[in-house]
């Protein structure tokens, strides 16, 4: 059996991984258009600060991806967040620190007294009775109100999908969150169920010593295959009982074909397999988003924190200390590293001092 994966990024090499470990006899060939597996987990180091181009890390709580590392044998590799990584700010006229007990949401100036006032008036909003999908801010608005919506969940939808909560299915983005309300009539009734039921700690941040591609590498190095890096897929073709994969090198003849790329990139080779489902694919709307590194080796005062994030009206999605949060992961001699999400790319213009 000969399997095709397109796309070496971080699912397909999971894909890969995972069915070599259940059909070690079985052959693979991993074709990508960039150099280097990874996809957008990559770790650059440039003059002495090391940067990461996309994700940082991931979360304890959600095993799936602490899963794939015990099985790899790379928990040797882990690097947990420090305390910092706590800290997070959103920025309106000023830095306020993202409250994380109900006092400091009282205290908080991010929201006015009615907004709060209506946020403690979810406990008597009715569950809702039926069952068709909603925006998150369709959401946020019925169940917790306006002001905490466009707040608080503008600013988190940005860090976490580049996105805004009036684009966001909380269906299908946030599945939990409607959990709550279907099984306990409201999120807080909800959250206190649970609390009670399964009390602990939540997750943490956690990386990789030297950055994300440290375990890219590692993935690679135990995944035995024919690695086509560099060789983007143009078309998949059905051959009678398997598949034709066209790319630069010619038509490789494969059983099965896994397809782990993007959807709009999905969209352009699978028209001969199933054009349906090549047209949804390409609906799928994107996000652009470009990231920016910015290194210091001195700065006045310490960014003791994640990071920020800001609402939609900024055309930056925020900013992450990352020399604060994974204080091993900056190479020695950079004091401070920030990364800087763009919401908007073409309207970012960076150049390099001379």
């Amino acid at each position: 059996m000969k399997i095709a994966i397109i796309g070496a990024g971080i699912s397909g090499l999971t894909t890969a991984f995972y069915l070599q470990r259940a059909r070690p006899e079985w052959e693979f060939a991993l074709f990508d258009a960039n150099p280097a597996p990874g996809g957008t987990m990559h770790t650059a180091d440039v003059e002495g600060f090391r940067f990461e181009a996309g994700g940082n890390g991931f979360l304890t709580n959600k095993p799936d991806a602490l899963q794939l590392v015990e099985d790899a044998g790379a928990n040797a590799l882990l690097l947990p967040s420090s305390d910092a990584a706590r800290r997070r700010f959103i920025y309106q006229d000023r830095l306020h620190r993202l409250p994380e007990s109900p006092p400091a949401f009282l205290r908080s100036k991010l929201i006015s007294w009615p907004a709060k006032l209506r946020v403690a008036g979810e406990f008597f909003v009715p569950a809702r009775k039926t069952g068709a999908p909603e925006t998150l801010q369709q959401f946020g608005y019925r169940r917790v109100g306006k002001g905490f919506t466009d707040v608080f969940l503008d600013a988190m939808v940005a860090g976490i999908y580049a996105s805004t909560p009036a684009k966001i299915s909380v269906n299908a983005a946030f599945p939990l969150v409607v959990s709550l309300e279907k099984e306990y009539g409201g999120l807080f009734r909800g959250m206190m169920a649970k609390r009670k039921k399964q009390a602990g700690p939540g997750g943490i941040l956690m990386s990789f010593k030297r950055g994300v591609s440290t375990f890219i590498d590692y993935l690679r190095d135990a995944i035995e295959a024919d690695w086509r890096l560099g060789e983007g897929v143009d078309a998949i073709e059905p051959q009678g009982r398997g598949y034709l994969v066209h790319s630069a090198s010619g038509a490789t003849a494969v059983d099965q074909v896994v397809v782990c790329a993007q959807p709009y990139a999905a969209a352009k080779i699978l028209p001969r397999v199933d054009d349906e489902l090549a047209a949804g694919l390409g609906a799928i709307g994107y996000s652009p988003t470009a990231v920016v590194g910015l290194g210091f080796n001195r700065l006045d005062h310490p960014l003791d924190g994640f990071g920020l994030l800001l609402q939609d009206e900024h055309q930056s999605l925020g900013s992450a200390g990352e020399a604060e949060v994974l204080r091993r992961l900056v190479v020695v001699d950079a004091a401070l590293l920030v990364r800087r999400r763009v919401r908007r790319p073409p309207l970012c213009r960076c150049g390099r001092r001379p």
